[in-house]
């Protein structure tokens, strides 16, 4: 699969909801491609015994588990952050299939800032720790 429409084809051509796995049910890609899905007129669910959905959203719980529930065929493809997707190309256990930018509605989502953390000069500077903290959280891969 190489792009939207590969996908798309991919997920309708399916006789069971298609599965696609995520790292954390808060992370900015399972986020952004569940709803750019849902908009383009998926049915999309978590729940397992859902046979009427087009896709199934699967929590791997952890970053660790992506290319491990895609070689067991646990997932049809997941959804995670960088550097993952060029970690499974780079094993030879996957590919990257579609990018962000490319979901529907074409144009919506180039340049989405996903995965950042900002915060202005004065903040960092009266509150040190807190954006320490703020930053060790965001990083921990127990998210």
């Amino acid at each position: 699969m190489r792009g939207y429409d590969d996908v798309a084809r991919a997920i309708k051509a399916s006789a069971t909801p298609f599965k696609i796995g995520y790292h954390s049910p808060t992370s900015a890609p399972r986020v952004v491609f569940e709803g750019a899905l849902h908009k383009a007129g998926f049915k999309i669910s978590g729940n397992p015994n859902d046979v009427d959905a087009d896709i199934l959203m699967v929590d791997l719980k952890s970053t660790a588990n992506l290319i491990p529930a895609l070689l067991s065929r646990q997932v049809d493809c997941w959804v995670g952050p960088a550097p993952h997707p060029a970690v499974a190309e780079y094993k030879n256990a996957g590919h990257i299939g579609l990018d962000s930018r490319d979901l529907p509605p074409k144009g919506d989502w180039v340049d989405f800032p996903c995965c950042v953390m900002g915060a202005g000069d004065k903040l960092i500077a009266d509150h040190p720790g807190i954006i320490q903290a703020m930053t060790d959280l965001m990083t921990d891969d127990i998210l």
